[in-house]
């Protein structure tokens, strides 16, 4: 087995909601990018969407974006076809 004696992480400033990074391990050098995402707001949409109108009193969808984000609230509205 092979031993490492160099590990190195480091991060540049967040873009466009990712964060890239360097991964150092040894001669092994890893550059890439990933999500700062809080959140999957795509599946949150899907599945206020697909929830029962009852179980749907107030959900908060945040859209997370660099250097600002959205948020969009779903409300249980006074009628049925709302």
């Amino acid at each position: 087995m092979r031993r490492l004696t160099h590990i190195e992480f480091s991060f540049k400033p967040p873009r466009n909601g990712w964060l890239p990074f360097r991964l150092s391990l040894g001669d092994c050098v890893i550059e890439d990018t990933a999500s700062n995402v809080l959140n999957d707001p795509l599946a949150e949409l899907i599945d206020a969407a697909m929830s029962p109108p009852s179980r749907v009193a107030s959900i908060r969808i945040c859209f997370w974006l660099e250097p600002a984000g959205y948020a969009l609230d779903l409300l249980q509205a006074d009628e049925p076809d709302l």
